[in-house]
């Protein structure tokens, strides 16, 4: 078995191990929730936020593209690179902090992730079976090949979230967001 399937191997057998034991805890279902929540996110989180530049087919390029809007003024940046005009403002945010990088991918790995995790703790019935549902379905592994896309549905699980909480203005500033991000998020907003 080659060391990347032996990762997400260990990662899901540890997710599953530690929400067994929740499981079978005396805890309330709400706790238990939220620690098999918290027990998935966070090994979840460290595979996406510190994979190699190889993992991913866009995680190589994506880098580069850091690195290049890190080094320009914005207007420039914005120029230059082809992305969501969001999406380079973000580039830039992270580059104040880090020049790295594997900056940008640890930011977009928890943004996505924690919309994520956000909408299936508050609205699923059952919060195991929808995490092994992501992750066995590949939607977890296709986070890692489409950044771009998963940062804009990352921001609008907030979005749908306020949609049930009928907030219309909170909404369309989300979806906005997210269209920043990845065009096809403006299709969102018709759907209030």
């Amino acid at each position: 078995m080659g060391g990347a399937k032996l990762v997400y191997v260990i990662v899901f057998t540890l997710i599953l191990l530690l929400s067994i034991i929740v499981m079978q805890s005396r805890l309330s279902l709400n706790s238990r929730d939220n620690l098999i929540a918290v027990f998935s996110f966070i090994p979840l989180f460290i595979v996406s936020a510190f994979r190699g530049n190889s993992v991913g087919t866009d995680t190589s390029n994506y880098i580069k593209g850091f690195r290049i809007i890190a080094d320009k003024e914005i207007s420039a940046a914005l120029s230059e690179i082809r992305w969501e005009d969001g999406y380079v403002y973000l580039n830039k945010l992270v580059s104040l902090f880090t020049k790295n990088g594997q900056g940008i991918i640890i930011v977009t790995s928890f943004i996505t992730l924690f919309g994520l995790f956000y909408v299936i703790k508050k609205y699923s019935k059952n919060v195991l079976f929808s995490i092994y549902l992501f992750i066995f379905f590949y939607y977890y592994f296709i986070t890692f090949n489409l950044v771009r896309q998963y940062l804009a549905i990352g921001v609008l699980m907030f979005a749908y979230d306020q949609m049930i909480k009928r907030n219309f203005i909170k909404y369309v500033l989300l979806v906005l967001a997210a269209a920043s991000f990845h065009q096809l998020a403006i299709l969102l907003l018709p759907l209030y």
